[in-house]
């Protein structure tokens, strides 16, 4: 009994030594696996049309928008902002908003929040 027992536990530590070499690996695939999930299923955070000079930012939803300029156009005019105010309008109700300056790295970067509530479906009688 003694022996079988011996041979039992060399035969698991064998058995764990093969396992331990693809641990990193199996670790690796299953994080990679997780990243790829979570960035399928999360919501975009920053949504605005393609040619726009600017992005809309949820900051709390269906409350409170963040637009910033797209710096790598490198229009940074405050007045450029403003058009970001009729896409806004065509989803949410604009209750109102503030632009602002942020300093970043020595430049100015101008920002804009929007408050807006939710559309109210409009019922139409004939």
């Amino acid at each position: 009994m003694i022996k079988f027992c011996q041979k039992m536990q060399s035969y698991i530590d064998r058995q764990m030594m093969k396992l331990q070499r693809f641990v990193p690996v199996i670790t690796v695939l299953l994080s990679c696996l997780l990243f790829l999930s979570i960035n399928l299923a999360a919501p975009q955070s920053a949504v605005s049309s393609p040619q726009s000079h600017y992005l809309i930012k949820p900051l709390h939803v269906d409350r409170v928008l963040y637009v910033q300029p797209r710096l790598a156009l490198g229009n940074l005019a405050p007045d450029s902002l403003l058009s970001a105010l009729e896409e806004i309008s065509q989803t949410y109700s604009i209750r109102g908003s503030k632009l602002y300056t942020r300093h970043v790295n020595g430049r100015e970067i101008p920002g804009m929040v929007v408050y807006t509530a939710p559309l109210t479906a409009q019922v139409v009688n004939e």
